[in-house]
């Protein structure tokens, strides 16, 4: 990030809020604010939840950054820690909420589509959405909503993935996405829809109609030569799939991460916006320097240059596409 020479220095815990963070200018929308940010464990990592929630000054100093940011929904992963931990991570969803801030648990592997998976990911829900929900006090204590990363291109044939998968699946007895036939991957997206159908049921049936369901989506679901649908029963092409989606899913982010743009990355949302829910784009700051020289795609030459497309995506579209933030970690490592 390139300083200001008068630079200012906001110190909590121990991270540092810049200047020319802090003049970044106001929407021209005029509207407010709508941006999302991931925010993952990252073990080890001060800018991972496992690190700060639970630290008093760690979170001041988080908040304080995303306020900076001009966030107001955080898609947040703690683990089991909102069943083993509740009242900490029922203390910070208060702070978010203090601040303007949703808290939306993120939850999901792209091997969740897959029979046994799906079952583990559901007692994930239960436990870390639905029982922590019904165990807090007060509404500023709970999570707003469901934020699901299931991506079944995830298991690529490229990606050092383990034999066995966090659920116990052997990935043998799935091919590797690369491996699979067009038709094949239409009918392993078949299975993500099921998915949120089922998702969906589950909190239906267990107390949780209220709570909306998020979605991380590819951009070319409706475009891709390489999804055959003729397989995927009941399904006629991507953007019938998309469609049937909006039954189970009450809004979508799509993962335009390699596009360096804005006018390249708001045509990816063309026929989504057309599917009556909400859809966001998202940027990645992963993409760009030191992080693209251990075999990332190189998108951005600097953060600034990100900054510079989230402003005019928001310019042009307004709330039409609101910008999601990959991650939290990665604006501020």
């Amino acid at each position: 990030m390139t300083l200001v020479p008068s630079v200012l220095f906001v110190l909590a815990g121990c991270y540092l809020l810049e200047e020319d963070e802090l003049a970044k200018p106001a929407r021209a929308c005029g509207d407010v604010d709508q941006r999302g940010v991931w925010m993952y464990r990252h073990p080890g990592n001060a800018l991972g939840t496992d690190a700060f929630v639970g630290v008093d000054a760690d979170e001041n100093t988080v908040v304080a950054q995303l306020g900076v940011d001009r966030v107001t929904r955080v898609y947040g992963n703690y683990g089991d820690r909102p069943r083993d931990d509740a009242g900490t991570i029922a203390a910070w969803n208060v702070k978010l909420a203090d601040a303007g801030i949703e808290s939306q648990l993120l939850v999901g592997d792209g091997d969740d589509i897959f029979p046994g998976c799906i079952d583990e990911l559901l007692v994930d829900i239960d436990e870390r959405l639905i029982d922590f929900n019904a165990g807090t006090a007060a509404p500023n204590e709970r999570f707003t909503a469901l934020h699901l990363d299931i991506e079944p291109q995830q298991f690529k044939l490229s990606e050092a993935f383990p034999e066995t998968t966090s659920c116990g699946l052997r990935l043998p007895e799935w091919m590797f996405w690369d491996d699979l036939t067009n038709v094949e991957k239409g009918k392993r997206y078949a299975l993500l829809l099921f998915a949120f159908e089922q998702i969906r049921a589950h909190l239906d049936d267990n107390g949780a109609s209220d709570i909306p369901i998020y979605a991380d989506l590819a951009p070319w679901i409706d475009s891709s030569t390489s999804l055959d649908w003729s397989e995927a029963s009941g399904i006629t092409d991507g953007t019938d799939w998309l469609i049937q989606a909006t039954a189970h899913i009450d809004g979508m982010t799509l993962m335009t991460y390699e596009r360096d743009n804005a006018p390249l990355i708001e045509s990816a949302a063309t026929a989504e916006l057309t599917v009556g829910t909400e859809v966001r784009v998202s940027v990645s700051a992963k993409e760009r320097p030191p992080y693209s020289d251990a075999g990332s795609p190189l998108t951005w030459a600097s953060l600034a240059d990100m900054w510079a497309v989230v402003e005019e995506i928001e310019v042009d579209a307004c709330d039409d596409r609101p910008v999601d933030l990959f991650n939290y970690r990665y604006l501020h490592e």
